[in-house]
């Protein structure tokens, strides 16, 4: 008995150093939110991870990554997504960052657009808020899960493609 409940705690010790070095740090602070800001500040916070779509030991490793952030002010939503491509291409960002793991970036309140190539997102910040946007990158569309302060859960979205 002794050397059989050995080999069975041997096997799964096995079995969890295999996937001890799978990284998924990143993925797993998608759908948390941002702590918040300063007093008195409106900003965007959150962090980017980098999702591989390579398999190893069954994970799918998913890290802090970097990324770079473009947003643009706006006078209010845009009616239709052709409007978003149209604003992309015909003038350049008002605030353009490279950011990596955790970020936080102030914005006077209101609609911004803010992208990460190839896909944008439309935000509405508020005074004294700091309304989380964590980024996930990847093979493919670019995913934002958006939340403000009292948000349960953050889903999903992946806006507008605008292309690179």
């Amino acid at each position: 008995m002794r050397v059989l409940s050995g080999t069975l705690v041997l096997s799964a010790a096995s079995v969890l150093s295999a996937c001890a070095d799978c990284e998924r740090g990143g993925c797993d602070a998608l759908t948390g939110l941002a702590a918040q800001g300063d007093t008195g500040v409106s900003s965007v916070s959150g962090v980017v991870a980098e999702a591989s779509d390579f398999v190893k030991d069954g994970c799918t490793e998913c890290p802090l990554g970097s990324a770079r952030l473009e947003v643009w002010t706006l006078q209010a939503p845009f009616e239709q997504s052709s409007e978003v491509a149209a604003l992309v291409a015909a003038r350049p960002p008002d605030v353009t960052r490279d950011i990596a793991g955790r970020y936080s970036q102030a914005l006077a309140p209101g609609w911004h657009l803010l992208c990460v190539r190839p896909n944008c997102v439309e935000i509405n910040t508020h005074e004294e808020e700091t309304l989380t946007v964590n980024v996930k990158r990847r093979e493919g569309p670019t995913g934002f899960f958006v939340g403000r302060p009292s948000s349960p859960r953050l889903e999903e979205d992946f806006g507008f493609e605008v292309g690179y």
